[in-house]
């Protein structure tokens, strides 16, 4: 009901859907509430609702079809095979909550948000990058953190395990900033508060794909194509001149609603780099993942720079597992 009214209020167009005589997978419901508000507010309309047409026949099992002469082509409607709809599953004390930013629980014990992001293709990469050139990527429902993982989060998981602080930047003392997100953390840092959660990294899919949304939409940042330093953290005309992180939830970003997708924090993920790794994947693929033995992908861009290229949603960077710096940090995913 309350987004009827705001759909009234923003003089939005509501679309009737009536589905009979069929038994929708499991896990129709959560996925149609997770992105029929984005569908009904993101331009252009016609795209949108080709997209949540696409999206319920692939999940009653129905075939697609086109219209001859309408002007909706690829990546629209998908040639390649969707994955099946994995059903979500939260624990019974998990209160999954309803926005315009999608459907979510908090995490019991860390306190972090996580955003469903719906099952589907999406288009990664850009043409103009030789090692993530502009491929489809499907990917199963998943989770992911709305914001990267805080001080405060992070000193707890320190406090129950053990395990040892890292050193505190000169712009956050004693850590005293508890809201900002923590820093000097290595890859393997990372994977032990994730396996300390029961969450994991993101792989480099799904945190792109959660930057720049699904198909068709192929912006360059989580805000669009062009480059808007008002709304990031990071560096304006020199490297580092921006001094400092902010807190967590500062820069709402992209899609999905999440926080700090690009700037504030370079954000590890789960897969090894490899420059060649995503050319030429197997068609139908789902969920890839690098896995081997390796130097480590980081996303997003940082406080520090001030380069627009390291903030687009396709740019990938490498450091290897060990490296501490204070312009990298991570978020949490569940999921594949």
């Amino acid at each position: 009901r309350q987004e009827v009214f705001m759909a009234f209020d923003g003089e939005k167009p509501i679309i009737s859907l009536r589905i009979e005589d069929v038994q929708p997978k499991g896990g129709m419901k959560l996925h149609l509430a997770g992105v029929h508000w984005l569908d009904a507010l993101t331009p252009p309309l016609e795209h949108k609702l080709a997209e949540l047409a696409v999206s319920v026949c692939r999940l009653l099992g129905l075939p697609i079809r086109t219209s001859p002469g309408n002007n909706i082509q690829a990546p629209v409607v998908i040639s390649t095979p969707s994955p099946p709809l994995t059903p979500i599953i939260i624990p019974n004390d998990k209160q999954v909550v309803s926005s315009q930013n999608g459907n979510s629980y908090i995490h019991e014990q860390t306190g972090l948000e996580m955003v469903l992001i719906p099952a589907g293709e999406f288009l990664m990469g850009d043409d103009d990058q030789s090692d993530n050139p502009r491929h489809n990527v499907n990917l199963s429902n998943y989770y992911i953190s709305r914001t990267v993982v805080s001080v405060e989060q992070y000193l707890k998981f320190c406090s129950e395990t053990g395990y040892d602080q890292p050193e505190q930047p000169d712009f956050n003392p004693n850590w005293s900033k508890r809201n900002y997100p923590i820093v000097n953390v290595s890859w393997r840092d990372a994977q032990e508060f994730c396996k300390w959660a029961g969450l994991k990294l993101p792989s480099e899919a799904q945190w792109e794909k959660a930057a720049r949304g699904a198909s068709p939409d192929t912006r360059k940042f989580p805000w669009g194509d062009t480059f808007d330093a008002s709304k990031l953290q990071c560096s304006k005309s020199s490297y580092g001149d921006s001094k400092s992180t902010v807190p967590v939830n500062t820069f709402q970003q992209g899609p999905y609603g999440l926080y700090d997708v690009a700037g504030n924090v370079r954000q590890w993920c789960r897969d090894a780099y490899q420059s060649d790794f995503w050319l030429n994947r197997p068609v139908g693929e789902v969920d890839p993942v690098n896995l081997v033995e390796g130097v480590r992908v980081l996303r997003g861009g940082s406080w520090i720079s001030y380069f627009p290229d390291d903030f687009r949603a396709s740019y990938r960077v490498n450091y290897i597992p060990t490296s501490r710096n204070n312009d990298d940090g991570f978020r949490c995913s569940s999921g594949p």
